[in-house]
């Protein structure tokens, strides 16, 4: 059996005993782990990882160059590095079978830390609120405890700057999700009056975050509340310091007075149980979720001021039409339209590798329809197009993106 602790100082263990991986295998394995889901391209990764060389000398004699055979024989040789490592004799291949891509095989014995804060419970679809699903309560509870740092803490690959997207974008959406389990989970164990658990999983958040003053605050005032009232206080001094170190600031207000009240000499330290900051997201029963994405925006503009509040021409009207059709065909989910415009995103409905060439697709393809018709029946339609990638948030199963996110 295998684990992955890759909160903290990634480490793969087998048996406890830690696995010797290099830097590049190491950071493909994280990456597979977490997106195993669907299988990836050997090009994707060999762009992911390998986005650039030591061979220079290009038509303007400048930096690094595009080598894919370079590239590719890196792929080759990390997959065979992995396979050396963690392949079982008698058991499971790491890799599924497949010729053009690669993908994690489900039956190998690899388990993360990460994987019991991103994926619900087997009998779960999506996480619920802890409160009420005692399954999902388990799991979150545990995969906070565990957290041993925030995720691959100090672990980058310079010049692999895609890669380090998505290492940020994890590291977000890991934050979001600890927050939003936090705020349920400490609730929950207010109610039932057993805050040695609250205090558990408060540990778990400010080893992701040493500088979140809300669980120090919380902290705080549950140590005072179980009559740890110097421990209490130690814990301010420890979240000043850690303000200090990170950020160069002092703790708030609010939490300088929660320190003030278990201080003060007139007073015991018996506080009635504190009210909750307003959770992350109050209006959701499930857990929110960062995903990759692409947008791409489409607006046939008014040609002078006269036109802005007049009925759309009917040929705008039509090349509108003809352009979403045309975006929906090539794989794009529709998003909001307007009376000149539309917004369709790539890689929300599974596929996210290559969304962004596909967009980019998609609008060549709408210009070349919409120049063309206007070749045909008269002057060129005018139109913009912006394509944005990066990561959005996604509420429950088939809620529309949320734009600002």
């Amino acid at each position: 059996m295998f684990e992955f602790r890759l909160f903290g100082v990634p480490v793969l263990l087998r048996e406890e005993t830690p696995v010797r991986i290099l830097q590049k295998p190491l950071a493909m394995l994280a990456f597979l782990s977490l997106e195993k889901g669907r299988p990836h391209e050997r090009v994707f990764l060999s762009d992911l990882f390998w986005p650039g060389h030591d061979s220079t000398g290009g038509p303007t004699g400048g930096g690094p160059i595009r080598d894919p055979a370079r590239a590719d024989h890196n792929l080759r040789m990390a997959l065979y590095t992995l396979r050396k490592s963690l392949d079982l004799p008698d058991g499971a291949s790491l890799f599924s079978d497949l010729r053009n891509a690669v993908r994690l095989n489900p039956d190998f014995p690899l388990e993360t830390d990460v994987s019991r804060l991103l994926a619900p419970p087997p009998s779960c679809a999506l996480f619920h609120d802890p409160e009420d699903c005692p399954s999902c309560e388990a799991r979150l509870a545990r995969g906070i405890r565990e957290i041993g740092g925030p995720f691959m803490d100090g672990f980058s690959l310079p010049g692999c700057e895609e890669f380090e997207v998505w290492t940020t974008g994890r590291r977000e959406e890991l934050e979001s999700r600890v927050k939003w389990s936090v705020n349920r989970l400490v609730r929950l164990y207010e109610k039932r009056g057993t805050p040695h658990e609250a205090l558990a999983v408060l540990s778990g958040a400010l080893a992701m975050d040493p500088t979140d003053e809300a669980c120090h605050g919380r902290t705080m005032l549950l140590l005072a509340e179980t009559g740890n009232t110097m421990a209490a206080l130690a814990q301010y001094e420890t979240c000043r310091k850690a303000l200090r170190d990170a950020l160069g600031v002092e703790p708030d207000a609010e939490t300088r007075a929660i320190y003030e009240k278990i201080g003060a000499p007139s007073r015991t330290p018996s506080l009635s149980p504190p009210a909750l900051r307003e959770p992350l997201f109050p209006d959701l029963a499930f857990s929110p979720e960062w995903r990759p994405a692409t947008a791409l925006y489409v607006e046939f503009p008014t040609e002078g001021r006269e036109e802005t509040f007049s009925k759309v021409p009917p040929e705008v009207e039509a090349a509108l039409t003809m352009a979403a059709k045309r975006a929906e065909e090539m794989g794009g989910t529709p998003g909001r339209r307007e009376t000149r415009s539309f917004l369709f995103w790539f890689g929300i409905s599974g596929q996210p590798e290559g969304a962004a060439r596909r967009s980019a697709r998609a609008a060549l393809a709408i210009q070349s329809l919409v120049h063309s018709r206007g070749a045909k029946s008269g002057p060129r339609i005018p139109f913009v197009c912006g394509i944005h990638s990066g990561r959005i948030l996604r509420g429950a199963p088939g809620a529309p993106p949320d734009p600002t996110g």
